[in-house]
């Protein structure tokens, strides 16, 4: 050292030190396990790439703590040396049971402390902790294959059921399978079943339809299949954690099957006024109808087709898990308002044809079409056309089609908030 320099020698900060855990739950009663991870610090708060375990204790006032030569402490043991995991990091992990199963521990906090020597021992400022948490009955991910069955008493869909932490994250597949179960009210329950005399072949059994136990995954989840009816019904299908019934349920219709009924069968447009930038686009939905007004379970081979006089039909028509049918319609790039006629064949029997569907495209440049205040053109639909729509809606500009009606989009000859909502959908988009 030069005579104007000075050797600090510095021992590990406890206020400095941190502690943190890689989950915030963990599955109460379970063997689930977090990952520990003590980071020492000099009081400057710079790392120690050191191996400080041995100057280490760590306690927890909740569940299990091991580190990696196998040694385990619970609340009331001693404080338990972390593993040195290079990188000034020390590892440890926390489980609410021991890896034989006993002891365990259930719902609560686990916060977990310690001690490290620097100037003498020093308690670690920044601990950390995490939660154990039974299963929550209404904390399911539910995937169902489909809504709507033929009522043949063969058809059948399967659900999938993926239990949730409060975070919205999958518990995993610590999950017992017992404590999950379903009810049926019309229909019948389908488990896999592994054949006898193998672990690995398995095929589709009848289990009732009455707090029916789950197939297991493997990875968290948990399925069943349901068989339908051979009469028209809806059924409801409910769930269970732990015997609490959980407020998720699903409706499966079992549905004749046969040809559409052209009346009966509902056609709907989720935006009947798109923007004319053929870029916008507006879904038709089909919902076949039976004559007597039961939704409809099409056979595989009827033929769905939609036609459109103006814009793209995008893609291939879709069919959704509740027996409906739907498709994109894009606008196409104008000046003008057009308007695209919407038929819809199932078939070749037209759909509803003493009805009209349609879609309007129409020019939502509102800087062009008011004379009375000047913004600047910048060929954007922005903050100045909303300005623009808020002064008609405002001043009643168009009421029952008498004023000036050129910014009633939607043609019920009024300007108002539905216009505007119009207009925000194409917020930001280039005018023709």
């Amino acid at each position: 050292l030069l005579n104007n320099q000075t050797l600090q020698i510095r021992g590990a900060s406890g206020a400095q030190t941190r502690i943190s855990i890689n989950k915030p739950y963990l599955l109460a009663n379970s063997r689930q396990s977090a990952l520990v991870e003590i980071s020492p610090r000099f009081s400057n708060d710079l790392p120690i790439d050191l191996d400080l375990s041995q100057l280490t204790f760590l306690i927890s006032d909740r569940g299990v703590i091991s580190n990696a030569t196998g040694l385990s402490a619970v609340p009331g043991d001693a404080g338990l040396h972390p593993s040195f995991a290079g990188g000034a990091i020390m590892t440890m992990t926390i489980s609410p049971c021991h890896s034989s199963g006993s002891p365990c521990f259930g719902e609560g906090v686990a916060t977990i402390s310690g001690t490290i020597k620097g100037n003498g021992f020093e308690a670690i400022g920044k601990t950390s902790n995490v939660r154990f948490v039974e299963a929550e009955a209404n904390l399911l991910r539910i995937s169902l294959n489909e809504n709507i069955l033929s009522a043949d008493g063969n058809s059948i869909t399967t659900v999938t059921i993926t239990p949730l932490f409060p975070d919205l994250t999958p518990i995993g597949k610590d999950f017992p399978v017992a404590d999950l179960t379903a009810s049926l009210s019309d229909g019948e329950l389908l488990r896999y079943t592994a054949i006898p005399g193998s672990n690995s072949i398995f095929n589709l059994q009848p289990v009732g339809k009455s707090d029916v136990t789950f197939f297991d995954n493997g990875d968290g989840s948990f399925q069943l299949s349901i068989r339908s009816s051979n009469f028209s019904t809806q059924a409801l299908l409910t769930y269970k954690i732990n015997n609490v019934l959980s407020l998720l349920s699903n409706e499966i219709t079992y549905s004749i099957v046969g040809s559409a009924d052209a009346t009966r069968t509902l056609i709907t447009i989720d935006q009947e006024v798109i923007y004319s930038n053929g870029d916008s686009v507006s879904k038709i939905i089909i919902f076949p109808r039976a004559v007597n007004g039961e939704p409809l379970n099409l056979p595989a081979n009827s033929s769905v087709i939609i036609q459109a006089s103006q814009g793209q039909l995008i893609g291939v028509i879709q069919k959704n898990s509740d027996g409906s049918y739907s498709q994109f319609l894009q606008s196409r790039t104008s000046s003008f308002t057009l308007t695209s006629s919407i038929s819809v064949f199932i078939d070749q029997n037209r759909m509803n044809p003493n009805q009209s569907h349609q879609v309007r495209f129409v020019n939502l440049d509102a800087s062009q079409v008011i004379s009375n205040l000047v913004y600047p053109d910048n060929h954007l639909i922005d903050g100045f056309d909303v300005s623009i729509m808020a002064k008609a809606i405002r001043t009643n500009q168009c009421i029952s089609f008498l004023g000036d009606c050129s910014l009633d989009f939607n043609s019920v000859g009024n300007i108002d908030t539905l216009d505007m909502d119009i207009l925000i959908k194409a917020y930001g988009k280039s005018t023709p």
